[in-house]
């Protein structure tokens, strides 16, 4: 008798569609507060977003959207449309004056991004013990058994290492564009300062986002399988019959 090895979290969907949801607040919220003070926006200096209520009901669309589709195990990018959708209603009727709007853009595409390799790493290592449970009851060699764990555990230790060497690439791409950024955008000093603090500011929650999703998920993915390599080594070969 062999144990279920893979065991999907129920409320997964629900993980990915909040955390979708927060990528789109952010992607739009900030712009609409922090905009109509930038006075000295070289190109917009006095935006106003009389629409900026269909966030509200652009947010409903992308929790449930993405809930409907995380159910149903589908690519990342097919996942990621609800948020692209959003962003994209959002550019053209909330930020119509600067269409499209720099920082919504890049944060739905950073956020994609991350949300994608997240359910990505999730989903291989889900495939991965779905396949050895298939291989244990199918009576496969223990020792083919603990090459085909071994191999995956190579490959999410190597994906949390990359993951983490991006990290630390982030962080010094935040401090070495840091302060240029809002130069040749507004002129003021004080405009200049609140787009710094809000570079700071979305770069800090990039870092946490990788380190809480896609790195935190490798690792997770890596002890997974590293208790079945333990559990696997640990038993006699039983040869197929």
């Amino acid at each position: 008798m062999t144990e279920k090895v893979g065991n999907p979290d129920k409320g997964w969907p629900l993980i990915v569609a909040f955390v979708s949801l927060i990528g789109f607040l952010y992607a739009t919220v900030p712009p609409q507060l922090i905009d109509p003070i930038l006075k000295s926006h070289v190109r917009f200096p006095d935006r106003v977003y009389e629409h900026n209520w269909m966030t509200v009901p652009l947010g409903v669309f992308v929790l449930i959207a993405t809930w409907w589709l995380a159910k149903r195990k589908v690519s990342v990018i097919v996942l990621a449309a609800p948020v692209w959708i959003a962003a994209l209603i959002a550019n053209y009727v909330i930020f119509e004056q600067e269409f499209p709007h720099g920082h919504t853009t890049f944060i739905a595409a950073v956020w994609s991004g991350i949300m994608g390799a997240w359910v990505w790493i999730r989903n291989s290592c889900d495939d991965a013990l779905d396949k050895l449970e298939a291989a244990i009851k199918n009576g496969l060699e223990n020792d083919l058994l603990l090459e085909y764990v071994k191999g995956y555990i190579s490959f999410f230790r190597a994906l949390a290492f990359g993951l983490g060497t991006g990290f630390f690439g982030l962080v010094v791409s935040a401090i070495a564009t840091g302060l240029e950024v809002g130069h040749g955008i507004v002129t003021s000093k004080a405009d200049i300062h609140v787009l710094i603090v809000l570079n700071g500011i979305t770069y800090s929650v990039f870092g946490l986002f990788l380190i809480f999703g896609p790195i935190h998920e490798a690792l997770r993915s890596w002890l997974k399988l590293a208790q079945q390599l333990l559990v696997r080594s640990s038993r006699p070969d039983r040869k197929r019959e």
